[in-house]
């Protein structure tokens, strides 16, 4: 049923959303500062097909609008793979401009060479027609294929803008709508726009799988995370060993401990260092009868040692030192004692 009406309702949304819809992944890239996750040959493709489809709608003497919309198309993709070139490759303002003059140029003269084919063979319009249909289709279709890949390698669509191709499906959409409302219906036309929606269709699929995929994984390691500290045996333990222990607590414990009659009766005995003796003095000759080293001081319970006399108390003291400077006095003499120095520091003895 023709429509003249909605035909161009839906050819004008169609050619505007078109004109812009590589805005916001132009402005995505700009805010990342990066062009990770889009595809550089899948805009180089487009940018082609823009090519050969701006020069054959100039060709075919095309309403200006489809001029207008597919210049603008052309222009957004090599602005993208422009910033793939400057935040990617590192390439600096002045390189970058170099490019960009070049392949301006190139394109100019890529245009000029395909116009004058088409107006050498200008009396078969049919065979142009078909060979820039099928050139620009090919061109359009092979370039959502790094871009599908790109997303599958890195199983995400993180750096590709929703919007964009959203916008790209509807654009698609409308401009085969306007084609339903017109009479004859251009099926040339047609054979183009339908890859778009198509071939977004299997984005937009890939976008709906790996993203809430990819949260849904993220979700359940941290919570797997959680139940497995959770329920370690071990987990207080091994967490306690890097929490310094409270003095307060360490103090009560040991005092606690010391408590026992048995401790007691071994803290009892207190031996206590009264005189520094220095290497020279334990080699002069007299030191058992002169020079105490220890001193122990008696058990004060008297409910236990009672029996005990102090002669024995002093002989056993005796004795004991004796031992005690024979033992210093052969110690230093086996092992090289410093001699004091200057000021006055004396050198101690080898315990």
């Amino acid at each position: 049923m023709e429509n003249k009406v909605l035909s161009n309702l839906f050819g004008i949304l169609g050619t505007i959303i078109w004109s812009i819809q590589l805005i916001p992944q132009i402005h995505l890239n700009y805010k990342m500062k990066s062009t990770k996750g889009v595809s550089p040959l899948c805009f180089s493709s487009w940018y082609l097909c823009g090519v050969v489809l701006a020069t054959y709608l100039v060709f075919m003497k095309s309403p200006p609008a489809l001029v207008i919309q597919i210049s603008c198309f052309s222009v957004f993709c090599l602005v993208i793979i422009f910033q793939y070139l400057f935040y990617e490759k590192s390439y600096k303002i002045t390189k970058l401009l170099f490019v960009i003059g070049l392949v301006t140029l190139l394109s100019f003269l890529i245009s000029i060479g395909i116009y004058m084919i088409m107006k050498s063979y200008k009396s078969r319009e049919i065979v142009i027609e078909i060979v820039c249909t099928v050139i620009s289709a090919s061109l359009m279709a092979i370039g959502f294929f790094p871009q599908m890949f790109v997303i599958y390698k890195s199983k995400s669509t993180v750096g590709l803008s929703k919007i964009f191709v959203f916008m790209d499906f509807l654009g698609g959409v409308f401009s085969i709508m306007s084609l339903a409302f017109h009479i004859p219906f251009d099926w040339m036309a047609f054979s183009t726009y339908v890859i778009v929606p198509i071939f977004q269709s299997f984005l937009m699929g890939m976008i709906f799988y790996y993203d809430p995929k990819r949260a849904k994984n993220s979700f359940v390691r941290i919570k797997e995370s959680e139940t497995d500290f959770e329920q370690h045996p071990n987990c207080s333990e091994e967490l306690s060993a890097f929490i310094p222990a409270n003095p307060t607590t360490t103090t009560t414990t040991t005092t606690t401990s010391n408590n026992d009659p048995l401790s007691m009766k071994q803290s009892a005995h207190l031996v206590k260092e009264t005189q520094v003796i220095t290497s020279s003095t334990l080699l002069s000759p007299g030191l058992a009868s002169t020079t105490p080293v220890l001193q122990v001081q008696p058990v004060q319970s008297p409910q236990e040692f009672d029996h005990i006399s102090p002669e024995s108390i002093s002989q056993s003291t005796d004795s004991l030192m004796k031992q005690s400077a024979v033992l210093n006095q052969s110690t230093s003499i086996l092992l090289t004692i410093p001699q004091p120095t200057t000021n006055g520091v004396h050198g101690y003895p080898v315990s």
